[in-house]
């Protein structure tokens, strides 16, 4: 990582969420792997039902400490489903100055962007 980030490059690492049984200690190693890696930026899902609940989400936030959090797979209306948590349980985790809501859904990841992001739809 590393090497990458000294030459001016971008990792990005995505990690399956659907995984056969016999998959799971392979995932797990590669996960704790990642735990030991600097990570500028995670986007995590917080709805829970079909994904990890707000607790969840931020228990794996802080085993990686990175810098910015992008909250996703959650209940906003009129989209969404209705048995999916909203975003609020997930932000209601982390210090008020920390949340950022964004004026869209995008944002461009710079040296200085820290928090926890949360797009507008």
């Amino acid at each position: 990582m590393g090497f990458c980030h000294a030459r001016g490059v971008r990792v990005h690492v995505t990690v399956n969420t659907l995984l056969k049984e016999k998959e799971l200690p392979q995932a797990l190693e590669f996960v704790e792997y990642l735990c030991t890696l600097p990570v500028d930026a995670v986007l995590v899902p917080v709805g829970g039902v079909y994904t990890v609940d707000a607790a969840g989400a931020k228990a794996v936030c802080d085993a990686l400490h990175p810098r910015c959090v992008v909250p996703m797979h959650y209940h906003h209306a009129p989209y969404g489903l209705t048995e999916v948590d909203s975003v609020e349980p997930f932000l209601e985790l982390w210090p008020a100055e920390a949340v950022h809501h964004l004026q869209g859904a995008a944002f461009e990841l710079t040296e200085q962007t820290a928090g926890v992001m949360v797009p507008s739809f």
